[in-house]
């Protein structure tokens, strides 16, 4: 995605927080930014992916790999391209610095994992796909107050581990229904915001899941808005727009 290549730069120690509403593509932009890594620059990257199984992970990143929707070949209907698209797609997958992990108790067990697999793998990219799913104490501390300290933690992890990692949050409700979401509107902790060197703020185009909706040649999209809401190391209030291809799980 080049607009944003030119104005979002990754870099080691740094949080990457991309918050959205359900259903907007927060989760398939960063497997997209994962699969570029990996594929181009060949980045050791690790998903804790606490939403998806490990199939439906790598049936996502085959799907944007191959540009071919997969339910087309689950019926039966795939032409021989398709199939051959595919079969590249899974070679190619098999074969890049892609790591999983699909359950932590704690921040604890997600700072040990980033040691283990930054000495085991060289891992230089994390993506925690979502921050309020990382459970806490909550007898001991309210929702806020736990994630706050989920994202000072992790934070402190991209430090400590020469990493960079994205962070996906969701957005608190007045966000989900405003046209024009912001900062103030990252779900459950104001420290969300403090501890990200980079925010990007996604929503469908108006607000509106339908009128979002289109169809060009390479099919059905979404047009999504997004915010460059924070910036710490280039021009943020940065607003601009993308497609983005459900069927594909890919981005223009």
């Amino acid at each position: 995605i080049s607009h944003l290549d030119d104005k979002i730069r990754l870099e080691k120690g740094c949080v990457f927080t991309i918050a959205a509403p359900t259903s907007v593509g927060k989760s398939a932009l960063s497997l997209n930014i994962a699969l570029r890594s990996a594929s181009k620059d060949k980045i050791p990257t690790l998903i804790f992916s606490l939403e998806m199984p490990q199939k439906q992970l790598s049936k996502r990143m085959l799907s944007a790999l191959s540009k071919t929707n997969l339910k087309r070949i689950e019926e039966s209907v795939a032409t021989p391209e398709m199939l051959s698209n595919v079969d590249k797609a899974i070679d190619k997958l098999n074969n890049l610095p892609i790591h999983s992990i699909h359950s932590v108790k704690n921040t604890n067990q997600l700072a040990r994992d980033v040691r283990r697999y930054k000495k085991e793998h060289g891992v230089k990219l994390v993506i925690v796909d979502y921050l309020q799913l990382i459970p806490f104490n909550s007898g001991r501390m309210g929702k806020a107050d736990g994630i706050a300290m989920i994202s000072q933690k992790i934070k402190q992890i991209a430090l400590e581990n020469d990493v960079a990692i994205i962070l996906l949050s969701q957005l608190n409700r007045e966000g989900a229904k405003s046209e024009y979401p912001d900062l103030y509107h990252l779900k459950d902790s104001g420290s969300i915001e403090n501890d990200a060197d980079i925010v990007l703020i996604m929503n469908c185009k108006d607000n509106d899941t339908e009128a979002s909706k289109a169809v060009d040649n390479y099919g059905p999209y979404m047009s999504i808005n997004y915010l460059i809401a924070k910036n710490r190391e280039g021009e943020r209030g940065v607003r601009g727009s993308f497609k983005f291809y459900a069927t594909y799980g890919i981005f223009f």
